[in-house]
């Protein structure tokens, strides 16, 4: 009989990296909505994915994701922004009917994986949206890249969580330079202002 192999399995889970921010920003009163965040299908798998030319990507049979990527990165998200924007509430999508949202952000990943050259790079495109108005207010398409070392999947993630630190930066300094929306003035009455004759 063979002798029962040891599973040589890792886990591995992103990180916030984002420092609160010190300028009293959630004084503003906003609530931010979060969502949806999009990855590619290649992306949403178990395997921690390595791209090794610009047409193939390989995938590790035992350097594995401890939760689906797509969970992992939206709760990095939302803890870097909400350290980034003072504590302010930030709603996950989707969230209830009745949810007062200032700004959602939505953001599409491109890209996200380490590379064969000693790289992690992340590539997304993303939008701050007015849902009162139903009016987009902001949008970017950014790309990020930090170097591997030492050459390992543990400094890859590590190297993949700072890009998102950035990533949430780049968001947070967006949503910080926008105005709190006005709600729609009411319609005048039928007659309001009118002279009598």
């Amino acid at each position: 009989m063979l002798a029962p192999q040891p599973d040589v399995s890792r886990f591995y889970t992103l990180s916030a990296v984002a420092d609160a921010d010190v300028s009293g920003g959630g004084a503003r009163g906003r609530t931010y909505g979060l969502g949806p965040i999009e990855l590619p299908p290649y992306l949403d798998r178990t395997e921690v994915a390595m791209r090794v030319s610009p047409a193939e990507v390989t995938y590790s049979p035992t350097d594995l994701w401890a939760e689906t990527l797509k969970t992992n990165l939206t709760r990095v998200l939302q803890q870097n922004l909400s350290a980034l924007l003072g504590g302010e509430p930030i709603a996950l999508y989707p969230w209830p009917r009745a949810s007062s949202v200032t700004y959602q952000i939505a953001v599409t990943v491109l890209q996200f994986e380490r590379t064969a050259t000693g790289e992690a790079q992340l590539h997304a495109r993303w939008s701050i949206r007015d849902p009162r108005r139903g009016a987009e207010v902001a949008s970017k398409e950014s790309s990020f890249v930090r170097p591997v070392a030492p050459a390992t999947t543990a400094a890859a993630v590590t190297a993949l969580s700072a890009d998102v630190g950035d990533l949430s930066q780049e968001i947070a300094a967006a949503l910080q330079s926008l105005p709190v929306p006005q709600s729609p003035a009411p319609a005048e009455a039928k007659g309001a202002g009118k002279k009598g004759r």
